[in-house]
């Protein structure tokens, strides 16, 4: 079944048809099934050494993350915590990583395009970008980091720079991730 020409897009297919979204988001729950014992003890890592220099996923955040009840979080929080994991784990005795980055880097490019600009999505691609970087992946990494930036500018980030945060009332925390997630980006992107 095709979009119907009614239709604003493929989006609006995926997301009128279940079963068409769960093919696409089927993929990046079999690398975090493979690494789901792991994700606790690697994403405690990365708050403590990763994120102390990159600060990118807040402490309010963290608890929505993970989930206690041992069921699998939705793709993009999936995304997210298989991000941590690749810029987190060395590879060790000689393996790779590389089959994790191409997947992700699969799902993430069709995630963000067919999605809302969420948190998770964005956190993950910047979390790619840096992973990129790392391999000397420079052309991609600017190309990772270039559709976060546009993510980011979709969801109204780079407008927190001119709000009052103690004005903002109860939404001020969210205004506050939004604001240091932009300037992460401002950065990541020099």
């Amino acid at each position: 079944m095709l979009p119907s020409p009614e239709s604003d897009s493929a989006a609006d297919f995926l997301f009128s048809n279940p079963t068409a979204l769960s093919r696409l988001a089927a993929p990046i729950f079999t690398p975090f099934h493979t690494v789901k014992h792991e994700i606790g003890e690697v994403f405690e890592l990365y708050l403590q050494t990763f994120n102390t220099w990159l600060p990118i996923i807040t402490s309010t955040q963290v608890p929505t993350l993970l989930p206690q009840d041992g069921s699998v979080p939705d793709a993009e929080t999936c995304t997210l915590l298989l991000a941590v994991y690749l810029v987190t784990k060395r590879p060790i005795d000689g393996g790779s990583l590389h089959s994790l980055y191409t997947g992700l880097k699969r799902f993430h490019s069709n995630l963000h395009t067919i999605s809302t600009q969420s948190i998770p999505t964005i956190q993950a691609g910047m979390l790619l970008a840096i992973y990129e970087q790392g391999q000397s992946l420079h052309q991609l990494s600017y190309l990772t980091i270039g559709a976060c930036v546009r993510m980011g500018q979709v969801a109204g980030m780079h407008k927190t720079l001119h709000t009052d945060l103690n004005a903002a009332g109860p939404r001020q925390e969210e205004l506050q991730q939004h604001r240091h997630m932009w300037w992460c980006l401002v950065i990541l992107e020099r």
